[in-house]
């Protein structure tokens, strides 16, 4: 499966829960949320494609990842993703449910129309050609620049450093590669599929973050059954910035004992 074990299962019946990082993150970033995560099966994290030493391959076209990744995960399995890895989660519940018992997309949406998407190939275009011509350091300098990421000044130093850390531990060749097939710009819209899907979805998104609150709160409205869990005073990165928050969020989306019928989630206005 290529992942990374975080912890072992403490009930063998229990089933795994897979976690997907974000851009420029690693299965590591996710220790923290796990270390205060109430879940009995067995928590791996695997890296996305493009990312690590050695990268994983990075196949052509969105849907195309989306199926490599399928065959590294356990059937079935509990999902959680962030950021990227929340949108290739998401291709996973739209393009191969049967892999999935429950998905949670952390800080991420289910595609964009045709004028949002355009928008975004644009600034994609843009942050490659730093990337390729400028190099990883100050692709990175600029990500972490980024108003998106603005509450997480916040934090300690320690923290911010290792997150660094992680998105400087990459290959620029291949998170380009990554940044062309796997960008917002590149994913098709997936609501409609997931509309008629039968995966439970949770949409989580931090309070601050208003673009992907929104982003929550649409995908809802489109998605019969779907569930809202907004932090309060938190931005886009909650793994880092609320993890023992986000834990209790996951434990209660994923708990073993819970089927779709009877999930207890009260809903976030839409």
């Amino acid at each position: 499966m290529n992942a990374t074990l975080l912890r072992a299962a403490q009930d063998n019946s229990a089933a795994p829960m897979v976690l997907l990082h974000g851009m420029l993150g690693a299965p590591e970033a996710w220790r923290a949320v796990v270390a205060e995560l109430d879940y009995p099966g067995a928590v791996w994290a695997l890296p996305l494609p493009g990312h690590g030493r050695p990268a994983l391959p990075v196949a052509d076209g969105f849907e195309a990842n989306v199926r490599a990744l399928a065959a590294r995960i356990p059937q079935p399995s509990h999902v959680v993703g962030y950021s990227m890895g929340g949108r290739l989660a998401l291709g996973l519940a739209a393009f191969t449910p049967d892999r999935l018992l429950a998905l949670t997309a952390v800080s991420a949406h289910t595609g964009l129309d045709v004028t949002a998407r355009n928008e975004r190939m644009l600034w994609e275009r843009a942050q490659l050609d730093v990337l390729l011509r400028r190099g990883l350091v100050e692709f990175v300098d600029q990500f972490e620049a980024l108003p998106l990421f603005a509450s997480q000044t916040r934090l300690d130093r320690e923290t911010l450093s290792t997150q660094r850390a992680q998105r400087l531990g990459h290959d620029a060749l291949n998170i380009a590669r990554a940044l062309v097939e796997l960008g917002s710009g590149e994913m098709p819209e997936l609501a409609a599929r997931l509309a008629v899907g039968r995966v439970p979805l949770h949409f989580v998104a931090g309070g601050l973050d208003n673009k992907y609150a929104a982003h929550a709160n649409a995908a809802a409205r489109q998605i019969p059954g779907a569930y809202v869990h907004l932090v309060p005073d938190a931005g886009h990165n909650l793994t880092l910035e609320t993890p023992k928050q986000l834990a209790r969020i996951l434990a209660r989306a994923h708990h073993p004992s819970l089927t779709r019928g009877e999930q207890t989630h009260d809903r976030a206005p839409v």
